[in-house]
């Protein structure tokens, strides 16, 4: 088994180290991307680290914008001319992991063609639709670097018609981050250096990220194997687009999910829960040796 980790990351080299150190084994490879507009000299010293590449074509990316996507393009072109991988897991530098890399395995292993990737199709009764509708019926201008254009934008909103939703796809969406197998993966930049049409349509979205591959997946033979994506996030009371920074007195709550990672952390908020994830997983693995041992 050959799973690629890519990692998105613009800061804190220190809190990206401890991801990669509790999850060090032959089996990952681990390819970073580090925004084009951060300091890359911070990350030299993962360069040390076996198995660990930078992913060479870096991007200016700006949240909520189709930057977040080619971004996503370029890494997943990287991986697939590296070499040929059973998974590509995405995730970002603020994740950790709360299962360990056994049972990470394990679930790989006995799931080889199965795509953690949430795809809600689209319907306006959907809960996640209802909230999320006019993101694909309104025009939004976030990728334009012009002056006054969220006042254009709500000109433009208000003289035309809703957005026309491409008649050769369902659009999906819910998550950017996903675990898919490598066919997958290679099935999708195909798609994303050839449906010009359809990524026309959403480089007007807000947060497409959250829709492209999961729409590219859904409209394909790969669907029928989706399952959700294995990543714990909680939204908090404000939802306002930005998953809540995970505390301490979550921990219990964080290890009891079903999920096998988690976001957000940032340890120079909270670094208890950090060090406490990294106990929970050394202990894992003793469990898990100790079992082995015995039988």
């Amino acid at each position: 088994m050959k799973v690629a980790i890519l990692i998105a990351v613009h800061k804190n080299p220190t809190q990206l180290k401890r991801l990669i150190h509790v999850f060090q084994s032959d089996a990952f490879t681990f390819f970073i991307h580090v925004d084009k507009k951060t300091d890359i000299a911070q990350f030299e010293q993962l360069r040390t680290i076996p198995n660990v590449h930078f992913i060479k074509k870096r991007t200016n990316v700006k949240w909520a914008t189709y930057s977040q996507v080619r971004a996503t393009q370029i890494c997943l072109e990287e991986i697939c001319a590296f070499g040929d991988f059973d998974y590509i897991n995405f995730i970002s530098g603020q994740d950790f992991p709360i299962k360990s890399k056994e049972k990470f395995l394990r679930l790989l292993k006995d799931s080889p063609e199965t795509e953690y990737i949430n795809c809600i199709p689209y319907h306006p009764q959907d809960s996640w639709w209802v909230k999320n509708e006019k993101r694909i019926t309104q025009y939004n201008l976030q990728n334009w670097l012009i002056p006054g254009k969220y006042k254009i934008q709500k000109i433009i909103n208000k003289l035309l018609p809703a957005r026309i939703l491409p008649q050769t796809h369902t659009i999906a969406g819910n998550s950017c981050w996903f675990c898919i197998t490598g066919k997958c993966a290679k099935f999708v930049t195909e798609q994303l250096n050839s449906q010009k049409e359809l990524l026309r349509f959403f480089k007007y979205v807000w947060g497409a990220d959250e829709m492209v591959i999961p729409t590219i997946v859904f409209n394909s033979k790969y669907a029928k194997n989706t399952k959700n994506h294995l990543t714990f996030v909680s939204w908090g009371e404000k939802d306002n687009g930005h998953p809540e920074i995970l505390i301490a007195n979550r921990l219990t709550e964080i290890i009891a999910s079903e999920k096998y990672f988690a976001r957000k952390f940032d340890m120079e908020i909270d670094n208890e829960i950090i060090l406490s994830l990294e106990k929970h997983l050394k202990n894992s693995i003793e469990v898990s040796t100790n079992n082995y041992m015995r039988h």
